[in-house]
Formats: C-alpha cells, sequence, structure tokens
C-alpha cells in the first residue's frame, strides 16, 4: 500500500477543516440549549397560565353553586313568608325599592284625608332624575319633606298616629303648632326612607 504524504498546505487544510467543524458544533450545541431554555420557560409560563385559569374557575364554580344554594333558601323563607300574616308585599311597600315623589305625596294626602285634616301644602325635592334608583349594595336612603295641615288638635293627633302606624317608615323631625284646639294648623318636617334595588354585577377577570 502507498502512503499519501501530508504536504504543509494539506495539513493546514485539515485544521481548518477541524475548527471550522468545531465552531459549526459548538454553535449548533448553543443553538439547542437556546432554544431549549426559551421553550422550557415557555411550557413553565403556560403551565402557570392554565393552573391560574384552573384555579379562578374553580372559584367560580364555588360562587355559582352557593348562589343556587341561597336561592333554595330564599324561595324556602319566600313561602313561608307568605303563609304567615304579614305578607311579602307589606314588607316590600314598607320600604319603596325606588325613589317615587308622585307615590310619597300620594300617601301622604291619603293619610292627612284619613285624619280628617286639609292638606294646606307639601314640598320636597324632586330628585328623580339623580335618585339612585340601582345598586350592588343597597342601603336605606333618606329623603326629607316639608307639610302644613290643619284642623282640630285631636285630628292633628290622630294624624300623627296614622303616620306612625303607616307600613312606610316616618320620623317627625320638627313639628310646629299654631292656633286653638278647634282651629289648628301644624307644620311638619318629615323624613322618609326607600331603599334602590339590588342590581346584579357580573364581574369579568382578565386571568394574565
Amino acid at each position: 500500500m502507498s502512503k499519501v504524504k501530508l504536504t504543509g498546505f494539506t495539513k493546514r487544510q485539515l485544521i481548518e477543516k477541524s475548527s471550522t467543524t468545531m465552531v459549526l458544533s459548538t454553535i449548533t450545541v448553543a443553538v439547542v440549549v437556546s432554544f431549549s431554555v426559551v421553550l422550557l420557560n415557555f411550557m413553565w409560563s403556560l403551565s402557570s397560565h392554565y393552573n391560574r385559569v384552573i384555579s379562578e374557575k374553580s372559584k367560580a364554580s364555588k360562587i355559582l353553586k352557593q348562589n343556587v344554594d341561597n336561592i333554595e333558601g330564599l324561595q324556602a323563607s319566600f313561602t313561608i313568608l307568605e303563609a304567615g300574616e304579614v305578607k311579602s308585599t307589606t314588607i316590600l311597600d314598607a320600604l319603596p325599592s325606588k325613589y317615587d315623589y308622585p307615590a310619597l305625596a300620594t300617601t301622604i294626602e291619603s293619610l292627612v284625608s284619613t285624619s280628617g285634616l286639609t292638606l294646606d301644602s307639601f314640598s320636597g325635592d324632586d330628585l328623580e332624575d339623580a335618585a339612585i334608583q340601582q345598586a350592588t349594595n343597597p342601603v336605606p336612603i333618606e329623603l326629607d319633606f316639608n307639610l302644613t295641615v290643619s284642623g282640630n288638635y285631636a285630628d292633628i293627633q290622630k294624624f300623627i298616629s296614622n303616620m306612625d302606624r303607616t307600613i312606610r317608615p316616618m320620623k317627625i323631625e320638627r313639628i310646629e303648632l299654631k292656633g286653638s284646639d278647634d282651629s289648628m294648623k301644624a307644620n311638619m318636617k318629615v323624613i322618609t326612607y326607600y331603599q334602590p334595588s339590588t342590581s346584579l354585577e357580573v364581574e369579568t377577570r382578565t386571568i394574565e
């Protein structure tokens, strides 16, 4: 077998080829490692995101189940309430669910007439446009008005008693009486309330 003699030029070519191969191998390994690190980070982030989504869905499911259970409890309580002497409509009328100035004026006129008095004046701020009609966590809202009635002293006492017994809560904050027992005027400042109806709040949450 004949031997091939390597010249200096051939040796140099082999060394350069070997160096090139090593550089390419190093670059390939670096690219693979970098891609693997990026992929692992992406998979970790994706897994964490899915875990957060599952956790939030689990919370929402528990809330929905609790709401269903609450509805069943309310239905049972409502059935018991309707079977008793005090009806649900009486309770609802006691604290109206919306601001209704004309209805309030009608109620006062009826109480005055039932008591045998004359309604000389009725005044208050009609806040229909600015009134809160719905809220997620409603609380009683105060309304005040002024009125003047005339009649005898006994009928004025009857009127005050009728206001105290009416299903709608009313509180006389100030009263001024003028005249005699047979002909008397009563100027009053009265406070009543209404409670806005409950609005359903649907919450949307973005999971990042």
